[in-house]
């Protein structure tokens, strides 16, 4: 039964994002959004998708909702955007910004909640870039209608209901497994709640502000933006997997270090960039995971600071504007300084493999 409850919400992840993607691009095709109101509906949608979530977060934890009914709301309220769409931009991107946020609450409270590693987090959230980048180009061509997209969204939703009904508790915590090859001890070297989440956080919001900032070499080729997004799967996906059996600070700290270099050189080259990209967000289910260990009993309002973070690094790329020199030099240098802040609070934690 977990196992197709992960499957549903991943599925649901990808198809909630394709519709957020696939609304805002078909009402900018449209003509539906006025080319100087663009940046800030886009901003807008950003706000309230990431920011709004540790507010759905800590409702969830109050009510002590095991997420279905977030994601089934959040689910509902984006088909209901579909059919608002270009008859009101500002409105639609309202529903659909607050529905995304209420569905990967109420997924992202399931997903930590339901696992004693980390794999299945990574599972869940990695599905979204694929979402968001394949809704964002099918939304220039206009491919989909509006009621048969809204069907697909409401069976998603039905299938939410059906399949994932877990009982809500805090997330597991496994004990670290000592490895008498290294003298480094398994547990965090700092382990307090509050330090512990506040270099989380700043490690989130630097990732997430290297992320945009990043420097890649031009291209007119779209391929190039469907790679990235496919890259970004890739590593949410594999560091989960990767924490469990190897360890989630080595993991997410390795994979950190190795950004240094590949985005250094990914200004130069895609083939880098997008190296860099995977192992960028490599780290990203390992954060959340261990944030949300740190605060038992309110995942849901952990899970919401972890893309307020998101957003916050977003927004400093989007009002922040630095020079392309600079920028192959600061991104690196973020990098590193997030392995450090990784290293420092993360538990060498590994889920022995059933025999």
């Amino acid at each position: 039964m977990k196992n197709t409850s992960l499957i549903t919400y991943a599925a649901a992840h990808m198809l909630v994002d394709f519709a957020c993607g696939y609304i805002l691009y078909s009402m900018y095709t449209e003509g539906a959004i006025e080319t100087e109101s663009v940046a800030f509906l886009f901003l807008l949608y950003n706000l309230l998708a990431f920011a709004t979530q540790h507010a759905f977060g800590a409702l969830a934890d109050k009510v002590r909702s095991n997420g279905r009914i977030f994601a089934v709301v959040g689910i509902t309220a984006t088909a209901l955007g579909l059919f608002v769409g270009a008859e009101n931009p500002t409105l639609t991107v309202c529903i659909i910004g607050l529905g995304n946020a209420c569905f990967h609450v109420g997924g992202g409270i399931d997903s930590i909640c339901e696992s004693r590693g980390m794999a299945r987090a990574g599972i869940f959230v990695s599905t979204g870039a694929l979402g968001i980048a394949l809704g964002c180009k099918f939304g220039e061509k206009l491919f989909l209608s509006p009621i048969h997209f809204a069907a697909l969204l409401i069976f998603a939703a039905v299938a939410v209901w059906v399949f994932c009904k877990g009982e809500r508790h805090s997330v597991k915590v496994p004990e670290p497994i000592e490895n008498s090859k290294t003298k480094i001890p398994p547990k965090a070297i700092v382990s307090s709640a509050l330090p512990v989440l506040i270099l989380l956080f700043f490690a989130i919001l630097i990732r997430s502000y290297a992320g945009f900032a990043a420097i890649r070499p031009e291209s007119d080729s779209s391929l190039i933006l469907l790679l990235i997004a496919a890259a970004s799967f890739a590593g949410k996906l594999a560091g989960g997997i990767l924490a469990d059996l190897l360890g989630a600070r080595r993991v997410a700290t390795v994979s950190l270090l190795l950004c240094v270099p590949l985005f250094y050189l990914g200004a130069e080259s895609n083939l880098f960039f997008l190296a860099a990209t995977l192992f960028f967000n490599i780290a990203m289910p390992i954060t959340l995971v261990g944030a949300a260990r740190k605060l038992q009993g309110h995942e849901g309002f952990v899970f919401g600071l972890t893309t307020l973070a998101l957003f916050i690094g977003y927004f400093i790329d989007t009002v922040l504007a630095i020079e392309t020199s600079t920028a192959t030099v600061i991104i690196p240098l973020l990098s590193l300084i997030a392995a450090v802040a990784v290293f420092l609070t993360t538990d060498d934690v590994r889920v022995p493999v059933k025999k």
